[in-house]
């Protein structure tokens, strides 16, 4: 096969778009640490968010679900505060236009 002839047509055809946003996100990544002593039925530890390293301990497995909603709560209270103060603050297209009259 003869490579220098090779068409990467492919690479240039579509384009490429970067999402922001991973599937993942890291403010979004935790430590679990599970006790020694914990077992299926006495699920028992710490979680920890890597980002903030905001700790809760938990002492059975709806506790440690608990702690994680807590936790993406918490973590998306900040966003829509930010979100609708920036909001108010920003005129519409109309006011925008009748500002420049």
């Amino acid at each position: 096969m003869n490579f220098s002839r090779l068409s990467l047509s492919f690479v240039t055809d579509s384009p490429m778009t970067l999402n922001p946003e991973s599937k993942y996100p890291t403010r979004r990544a935790y430590v679990l640490k599970v006790r020694g002593d914990a077992s299926p039925d006495a699920l028992a530890g710490r979680i920890e968010n890597l980002v903030t390293g905001q700790q809760r301990d938990f002492a059975s497995g709806d506790d440690l679900l608990q702690s994680l909603a807590r936790d993406l709560e918490a973590s998306l209270s900040p966003a829509r505060i930010e979100i609708e103060a920036t909001d108010a603050g920003t005129p519409t297209g109309d006011e925008q236009e009748r500002k420049t009259r």
